[in-house]
């Protein structure tokens, strides 16, 4: 897990779970918890991570997503972000881009805040680009990047194409 250097969160514990999880990391901030689950996947990091939060003496569940490649947790346009991670497209492991999804918290729960944060989309903008051009008989890749491209261009989209999980 990538953990900006920001004082508001600290790794509380990190401990081996079960047989097939790695470690399991505590993040603490004002309150708030995110457990992320790391566990081993040979060529790919699979993780999850589910975000607490204290009411009334109990944990209460605010966020639960999968990623296939880590979570990252950091601070953006003065907002704290958790990004996770799917592999897209028809292709061998190793060629799949790998498109992010970013969560905010807001009112009290973690949403879906990728329409929020175009920018962040930039970077995988420039992979669909070049992937499309290296596999062109990929079926999927084309919709995600017409979908990158329509948000980074400001226009309004729905979800990004051919979700795999939800929140």
């Amino acid at each position: 897990m990538q953990l900006g250097a920001y004082r508001h969160w600290r790794v509380l514990k990190t401990i081996p779970f079960q047989e097939d999880t790695e470690n399991v990391d505590l993040v603490n901030r004002a309150g708030d918890l995110l457990v992320v689950q790391n566990r081993p996947g040979g060529s790919w990091q699979p993780a999850t991570v589910t975000g607490y939060v204290r009411r009334g003496g109990e944990l209460v569940t605010t966020l639960s997503a999968f990623s296939e490649h880590g979570v990252r947790v950091r601070k953006h346009r003065g907002r704290w972000i958790v990004q996770t991670f799917q592999c897209i497209g028809n292709l061998s492991h190793a060629d799949q881009p790998r498109w992010p999804t970013f969560y905010e918290k807001v009112g009290g729960h973690w949403q879906r805040a990728d329409q929020r944060y175009p920018e962040l989309f930039r970077d995988a903008y420039a992979t669909l680009r070049f992937r499309c051009k290296q596999f062109p008989r990929d079926e999927v890749l084309p919709a995600y990047l017409n979908w990158t491209r329509k948000l980074l261009n400001g226009e309004r989209v729905g979800s990004p194409p051919k979700e795999k999980q939800d929140v």
